[in-house]
């Protein structure tokens, strides 16, 4: 017998999103709406999350288009739900 491994954790933000993103994500779109300098490593300490999940939340977030970096490294977000 085999079991699915795994599984989504979905929601979305106030009707706002087609598709759905996890709530952590949720949080990190909420977060950069209210600061958008924040480094990858500050939002893994507010989150209380490693970089690297971070990370990865990021780059789904950049994949989905409701994420962008404009200006490199020392940049600023920009949130594309709003």
């Amino acid at each position: 017998m085999s079991f699915p491994i795994g599984g989504t954790i979905s929601g979305t933000i106030s009707g706002t999103i087609s598709g759905t993103i996890s709530e952590r994500q949720k949080q990190i779109l909420d977060l950069i709406a209210r600061n958008n300098k924040l480094s990858v490593r500050a939002l893994a300490e507010q989150l209380n999350i490693n970089v690297s999940a971070t990370q990865t939340h990021l780059n789904t977030l950049k994949e989905k288009r409701l994420l962008e970096r404009i200006g490199g490294t020392r940049g600023i977000w920009k949130v594309n739900y709003l």
